[in-house]
């Protein structure tokens, strides 16, 4: 028996990687209200917590560089001046969601043909975007090698599959119990999804 858990994410690709998460934890994906950016997370997480009163949330929100004059706890605090409900778990990946990808090594390496040394300390990444999208420039397969990187002279900062691609390889070769070995950030965000299931089973008496 699963658990439906409404969910937001900054981005189309961060959706199945919540999906993931909640099924890791026992629980379901819902509703999923793509943001846009953490900017659109930040004004509506008020709301959302009011909601988690009532029924269960998983926010998923890029820390990025935002604790370079602040603690976590302290951001945390700044973005929401009331209490948090229980049935919230609001989550701050360090330093971007692209890190919990990396640190499955085994899944990564075989899904996108890397031969590289991949890093171990993942939370330690200053753009752990930009790693992932290196790492893919020495792919043995061609579509990753033209689908992740930007093409030269393109303007863009992805290339033209990586929505796609990463998609695909967090729907079905991603796994967070493999990952949580090297994130702490994930680890910790697992943990908090195993206590909101225990919340969830208690308000409904089970």
């Amino acid at each position: 028996m699963t658990f439906p858990v409404l969910c937001a994410v900054e981005g189309k690709a961060d959706e199945p990687i919540a999906a993931r998460l909640l099924a890791e934890a026992g629980l379901s994906l819902d509703l999923v209200k793509i943001a846009g950016n953490k900017h659109q997370i930040d004004q509506k997480l008020p709301g959302w917590n009011d909601s988690a009163a009532r029924r269960p949330w998983l926010v998923l929100r890029d820390l990025d560089h935002d604790d370079q004059d602040i603690c976590v706890p302290g951001l945390k605090s700044q973005l929401l001046d009331r209490p948090w409900q229980y049935g919230m778990c609001f989550r701050l990946v360090v330093r971007s969601i692209e890190a919990w990808l990396l640190a499955d090594h085994e899944g990564f390496a075989d899904y996108f043909g890397i031969r590289t040394h991949l890093p171990d300390s993942v939370d330690e990444l200053d753009y752990p975007k930009n790693e992932l999208i290196e790492q893919c420039r020495n792919s043995t397969k061609r579509d990753i090698k033209q689908g992740i990187p930007p093409r030269a002279g393109s303007g863009r900062k992805l290339g033209p599959d990586y929505v796609a691609l990463i998609t695909d390889f967090s729907h079905g070769v991603w796994k967070p119990s493999r990952a949580r070995t090297r994130s702490p950030s994930l680890d910790r965000a697992l943990q908090d999804l195993d206590r909101l299931r225990v919340w969830i089973e208690r308000q409904l008496g089970l």
